[in-house]
């Protein structure tokens, strides 16, 4: 069995176009790898009862050849996934259950399937590009742009997103190449995997949302055990997941809910910085801290004006048009101040903040 280590982009267009033309990283190595087509085939019950657990089965044609892998733990966090893997051929592209290498994994889904029958849920058709790319600690990544579609219940929707994955090494050149790569904004991590996807398309629901919806800080659990640092990183890490979600609600939507969360997620990275900064005493903490303080500034100026707009004035405004000048001015004030905060969401010390941060949250574990 291996454990993946995987950062997962969104792109656009443009975005893609401009990490194909790249020079990626000028300082490093970096080896072409041929381009390959991928068809993937993902399985469930008809109850998913390996989607319940965070399982997913796949059958992929690589090439000539069929190579079955099973994945647990493929839950993503501001756009990194760690799952457990085993894979092995599958000759002629047919399933073989007690063919699954690892012990443990093989237990797990033979256990969770039984005798209940296992049938596609959704596949997908996609052609990859890859390079292996050397990072500033020594540690060996791929990059990957995966372009093409995604099936399921009748429906398809495109694929177009950008894997890094660490071969070898330290997690923090995962982060040290995607500074080199997106070098500007709006950044957008992906929420879920290729198969969760899958699983959403069949549901009849949108395999990605075109516009990102806020999303609300998830509870942080923390163990006795835990050392300081490694508390401190599972904290940050919560602070990361929200900043960085509804970091792209804001730059790519009108919701005033993601202003509002991106600017709660920026407190709770400061109220954090400022608990445990004594004791980790790492400078470029208090660097990310400010520039938090910063982003939050820009964006809680959108998030004031909504409210004062939006929730005290235009009520007024329907009452007494005597209101209605006060509320076309706040609404262009409130727009105006929205391209600011999306101008700055877009911006280079945007894109470092929330990847310095992913850096120093893996390095602490």
């Amino acid at each position: 069995m291996t454990r993946e280590i995987e950062l997962k982009f969104l792109l656009d267009a443009a975005t893609e176009a401009r990490l194909r033309a790249a020079d990626p990283l000028r300082h490093a190595e970096c080896q072409r790898l041929s381009d390959q087509t991928l068809h993937a085939i993902y399985l469930d019950t008809d109850a998913r009862a390996l989607a319940a657990l965070g399982v997913a089965l796949r059958l992929r044609k690589e090439g000539r050849r069929w190579v079955q892998a099973v994945k647990a733990g493929t839950g993503v966090v501001a756009g990194l996934s760690s799952p457990r893997e085993s894979e092995c051929a599958a000759p002629g592209g047919r399933l073989d259950l007690a063919a699954i290498p690892d012990a443990d994994l093989r237990a797990l889904v033979t256990q969770t399937v039984g005798d209940t029958p296992l049938a596609p849920v959704c596949e997908t058709v996609i052609r990859r590009s890859r390079r292996i790319l050397k990072g500033p600690h020594g540690g060996s990544v791929e990059l990957a742009i995966d372009v093409g579609e995604i099936r399921a219940g009748g429906r398809a929707e495109p694929i177009r997103e950008a894997e890094l994955e660490l071969k070898s090494g330290d997690p923090r050149d995962l982060y040290a190449v995607a500074r080199a790569l997106f070098t500007e904004g709006p950044l957008r991590f992906s929420r879920r995997t290729k198969a969760a996807r899958g699983h959403a398309l069949a549901q009849g629901r949108p395999a990605v949302e075109a516009v990102p919806a806020p999303i609300l800080a998830a509870p942080v659990a923390l163990k006795p055990s835990q050392t300081t640092e490694s508390a401190a990183a599972s904290v940050l890490r919560g602070c990361l997941d929200q900043i960085a979600g509804n970091a792209a609600a804001a730059a790519l939507g009108d919701a005033p809910e993601g202003p509002h969360q991106l600017r709660v997620g920026l407190r709770r990275l400061r109220t954090a910085v400022a608990v445990f900064g004594p004791v980790i005493d790492c400078p470029a903490l208090a660097a990310l801290a400010a520039e938090a303080q910063a982003l939050a500034a820009t964006v809680g100026a959108v998030r004031d004006l909504d409210v004062l707009a939006q929730e005290l004035v235009a009520p007024m405004a329907s009452a007494d048009p005597g209101f209605k000048p006060l509320a076309a001015a706040l609404e262009s004030r409130a727009q105006a101040a929205r391209a600011a905060a999306r101008a700055r969401l877009a911006a280079p010390q945007t894109v470092a903040l929330i990847l310095d941060l992913g850096a120093f949250v893996e390095a602490r574990g």
